[in-house]
């Protein structure tokens, strides 16, 4: 397995992979010494990452004190992109809106409509 990771991580860098800036391993096996080997700047990146992460932990600590839930939304932007996407998609199918009033009206319901599956749980 370990030589498939190394592969991998080879293949990727014959493509034109210069650097690795993110790795999420969870432990997996043989990973680091794969990634070491076919790019070995990550290893220092990696390093200057948490150093950054240690340096500002103050700033990072308080976004734990919230709830699971509430951290979901804050840490994902999908939402925001969705209801921006359907608000665009409404206005792209209407060419010619007659006063102001109706542009916004439109805007509201678009809104409305894609806000409403917020108030639903959270899918895991």
């Amino acid at each position: 397995m370990r030589s498939f990771r190394g592969t991998v991580f080879n293949a990727l860098k014959a493509r034109g992979l210069v650097d690795i800036l993110s790795v999420v391993m969870d432990g997996i096996k043989g990973m680091t010494q794969a990634l070491e080997t076919a790019c070995p700047k990550t290893g220092t990146m990696l390093f200057c990452c948490s150093q950054i992460w240690r340096n500002t932990w103050v700033q990072v600590v308080p976004f734990f004190r919230f709830p699971s839930e509430v951290r979901r939304l804050i840490y994902t932007t999908n939402s925001i992109e969705v209801l921006n996407r359907a608000i665009c998609k409404v206005i792209k199918t209407r060419t010619l809106f007659p006063a102001k009033a109706a542009a916004k009206k439109l805007i509201f319901l678009a809104m409305r409509n894609d806000t409403a599956a917020w108030k639903r749980p959270a899918v895991r």
